[in-house]
C-alpha cells in the first residue's frame, strides 16, 4: 500500500510540473517573438501586447490538454481499481 501512495505522489508532482511548463512556455515564447518583431521592424508596442494575448490563448489550450490527459489517467486508474 505504501508503494502505491508513493507512486501517486510522484504522478501528481509530474502532472503539476507538466502543467506549469505548459502554462508558462507559450506566453514566454509568443511574447519574446513579438518583442523581437517589434524591435526588428520598429512596430512599437502593439505586437508585444498581441503576443501576450496569443500566448495566453496557447496556455489555455495547453491547460485543457493537460487536464484531459489527467482525467483519462484518473478514469483508467478507477477502472483498474474496480
Amino acid at each position: 500500500m505504501q508503494k502505491r501512495n508513493t507512486h501517486t505522489v510522484w504522478r501528481f508532482l509530474a502532472l503539476v510540473g507538466q502543467l506549469g511548463f505548459a502554462l508558462i512556455t507559450p506566453i514566454v515564447v509568443c511574447t519574446a517573438a513579438a518583442y523581437w518583431l517589434s524591435e526588428r521592424f520598429g512596430l512599437g508596442g502593439v505586437p508585444v501586447i498581441l503576443g501576450i494575448f496569443l500566448g495566453l490563448g496557447g496556455a489555455a489550450v495547453s491547460f485543457l490538454k493537460v487536464m484531459r490527459l489527467a482525467q483519462r489517467a484518473a478514469r483508467r486508474q478507477e477502472d483498474e481499481d474496480a
